[in-house]
């Protein structure tokens, strides 16, 4: 695992958790990753609960008004920790025979036959801003303005971190 972030205060921090592997082993290592950064920032052991959009902090804990958002890519993960909301988003800079008909789809303003690195950004962008508004993906549908959005490439994967 790579340093912790530190501790959030006006911008979002992002922790990159490095081959941890498929889904299930992925998703049990960001869970654990997030409890020992919060105990880390809080000195104290902070429990978790499940949500309908990811994992939280105790709301009744010091960390209830820490956001997190998850995704995954590959064999890796990441994490957006923010006090506000927060939506981040990967996309494997990998081309399959599907993509301008998904664009067509789902990001309807990107331009046709937009190379693989556009694509992927565009994706990953359209995607952060959607679990920033708690919304879920729709054919056709633009995802909502954000006030603010950081978008760039590592490791052979697009990424997107939209926050409030």
């Amino acid at each position: 695992m790579s340093d912790l972030p530190p501790t959030p205060k006006g911008t979002p921090s992002v922790l990159r958790l490095p081959s941890v592997g498929p889904r299930p082993q992925a998703r049990a290592a960001t869970r654990a990753a997030i409890r020992r950064t919060l105990a880390r920032w809080y000195g104290e052991a902070i429990a978790l609960v499940e949500t309908p959009r990811g994992p939280a902090p105790d709301p009744a804990s010091p960390a209830g008004d820490i956001r997190i958002s998850v995704t995954y890519a590959c064999d890796d993960a990441w994490v957006a920790f923010h006090r506000g909301p927060v939506g981040l988003d990967a996309c494997p800079l990998a081309d399959f025979p599907e993509r301008d008909a998904v664009a067509r789809l789902y990001l309807p303003a990107l331009p046709p036959a937009s190379d693989l690195a556009t694509f992927a950004l565009a994706w990953a962008s359209h995607e952060a801003r959607l679990k920033l508004a708690g919304l879920g993906l729709t054919e056709g549908a633009e995802a909502p303005p954000t006030p603010r959005l950081s978008a760039w490439t590592e490791g052979g994967v697009s990424l997107a971190l939209a926050w409030d």
